[in-house]
């Protein structure tokens, strides 16, 4: 099986990634999923503990640059979220780092 990568994305963040998703899928011989979401910041740790629960070697979170959220605060949050989900996954023995924030 191919490595999986589970890629959650803001909306304003990336104006086509979904034109990547091949591309990347090729050039690292995994199997890229890609999930918009309206912000960042709405990426709850659910999502992400999911996504490696159901297989994915890691799941990424981008969001917008420092000082560019049209939601002010939602790529803080998403920060946040992300620190937290390695914690829960390295107290569970999952790993570190499974989760960057980009």
């Amino acid at each position: 099986m191919k490595p999986g990568i589970v890629i959650f994305c803001c909306t304003n963040a990336v104006a086509a990634p979904e034109d990547e998703v091949e591309r990347v899928n090729a050039a690292h011989q995994a199997v890229v999923k890609f999930t918009r979401l309206p912000c960042s910041g709405r990426t709850d740790v659910l999502y992400i503990l999911r996504a490696i629960e159901d297989g994915a070697d890691v799941a990424i979170v981008v969001g917008c640059p420092d000082g560019g959220c049209q939601f002010l605060e939602g790529s803080h949050r998403a920060r946040l979220r992300v620190r937290y989900a390695n914690r829960l996954l390295a107290e569970a023995g999952g790993g570190e780092e499974r989760a960057p924030v980009g």
